[in-house]
């Protein structure tokens, strides 16, 4: 469970975070926003939970590849995804004064 909330926080940061305006990936996003098709876009930076679900998808292969399980998989990655939007929402949910 570690892991999945480790990998919700990573993609949330690198993706929604660390490409805000004056940020360190901003130039990379808009380097890729104008140059890569959407199906290669939004699953490298530009989709939140594309982003979750590709590092998720690629860590538990990499990480469990001896012991793998396709049903243990596809829950990594979909709890990853969940985890990713309770983030979201409690941020958009926060009153900032």
């Amino acid at each position: 469970m570690n892991e999945i909330l480790i990998l919700a926080v990573c993609a949330y940061v690198y993706s929604i975070v660390l490409t805000e305006g004056g940020m360190i990936f901003n130039r990379w996003f808009t380097w890729a926003e104008k140059r890569l098709p959407g199906w290669l876009f939004n699953p490298v930076v530009g989709c939140v939970y594309c982003v979750a679900g590709q590092m998720s998808l690629w860590y538990y292969i990499y990480k469990y590849w001896n012991n793998y399980d396709i049903f243990e998989h596809v829950g990594f990655v979909c709890l990853t995804i969940f985890f990713v939007k309770v983030i979201t929402t409690i941020k958009n949910n926060l009153k900032y004064d």
